[in-house]
């Protein structure tokens, strides 16, 4: 809403925060637009290694299109980077497999 400016004044940092606030509940939506965000510099600078990161999230629940997304991102990743992006995919599940 806020991102694309739906019923209110675009708020790049509005939609950001409400974004963070969803993928910090698990919401699988919200993880593959960050992925996007991250992928296409849309708010954010852009970083690849973030962008596989939500991607590899959202599409640890079978969420194809967002498996498509990690695997178009990791073609683009070295492999020290890749290894960075599954590095804080594991600390983010580590982190939050109690929560939910």
């Amino acid at each position: 809403m806020y991102a694309s400016g739906e019923g209110v004044h675009p708020d790049a940092v509005m939609a950001l925060g409400w974004i963070h606030k969803s993928v910090e509940q698990d919401y699988t939506e919200a993880q593959d637009k960050l992925g996007h965000f991250y992928e296409t510099g849309t708010h954010v600078k852009t970083d690849l290694v973030r962008a596989h990161l939500w991607f590899s999230l959202a599409a640890s629940h079978s969420i194809k299109e967002s498996a498509e997304s990690k695997d178009r991102v990791a073609r683009q990743l070295n492999e020290i980077e890749l290894k960075e992006s599954q590095r804080r995919v594991e600390m983010w599940k580590k982190i939050f497999q109690n929560v939910f």
